[in-house]
């Protein structure tokens, strides 16, 4: 199947992205270990560490894919603070803006074969990690805000009933998504859902199509309660769960 313009770009991005995160697994990994993780002979590896070569497509999934599991996972879960009330604080993840750039590229390396149009995260924390992978993308990143903005004449509005009963509103501009497009949802954590809940359904009040849902960390068994809660058949990704 020939490509277009943007696919050949999307592709050749992923291939870069592979080769930088190779180098920090480097780090950690001899070139023994990770032929073993990847498959791959330690000369090949070294040649793409040192940018003479660059990986195919599926190598570079590959790649990316190991570097999310063996080290930024463990890069994000070792700043992620519990509190005493039980609560999950990420804003040590969130404010580190290189960690955010090394989020964005692996969710691109797990929504790269999906046309995504638009990005729909909500104010506040989820906002980096958001415009990194809109950056990787290249595409429109979409806010929604609990306030509604009076410089915007038609809004969309979708309510969160929250827990203890709690009555909240997410807007988006009405225009924010046209009819047919391809939205990916963004957020820092899903604790309950309902957040991105709400913003698949201003995604789908507005006729766009929801192509995915990542996070950087989720409550264990969020992902198949969201996709029944919508009847999604997309990809609900984190990089960590959370019990």
């Amino acid at each position: 199947m020939r490509l277009d313009s943007k696919s050949r770009i999307d592709v050749l991005k992923l291939r870069l992205n592979a080769i930088e995160v190779l180098g920090l697994l480097k780090k950690k990994y001899d070139y023994k270990t990770l032929s073993e993780m990847l498959d791959l002979p330690p000369s090949v590896l070294s040649r793409y560490v040192k940018g003479r070569v660059l990986p195919n497509r599926s190598r570079s999934e590959r790649i990316i894919s190991l570097f999310s599991e063996k080290v930024l996972a463990d890069m994000i879960r070792s700043k992620i603070i519990k509190t005493e009330e039980g609560f999950y604080d990420l804003y040590e993840v969130v404010k580190d803006i290189r960690l955010q750039k090394l989020i964005g590229k692996v969710a691109f390396n797990e929504f790269s074969y999906v046309p995504v149009n638009k990005l729909l995260t909500v104010a506040a924390d989820g906002i980096p990690v958001a415009v990194e992978i809109a950056n990787e993308f290249n595409v429109e990143l979409i806010i929604a805000k609990q306030r509604r903005d009076l410089s915007v004449r038609d809004c969309l509005e979708e309510k969160i009933i929250r827990t203890p009963p709690i009555i909240e509103y997410l807007y988006i501009p009405r225009r924010a998504i046209k009819r047919g497009e391809n939205v990916l949802i963004v957020d820092d954590l899903i604790r309950s859902g309902k957040t991105a809940v709400t913003l698949a359904k201003l995604t789908e009040r507005a006729g766009g199509n929801i192509v995915g849902v990542f996070s950087i960390a989720m409550i264990e068994g969020m992902a198949e309660k969201l996709r029944e809660e919508l009847g999604m058949t997309c990809q609900v990704k984190s990089i960590v769960t959370l019990p």
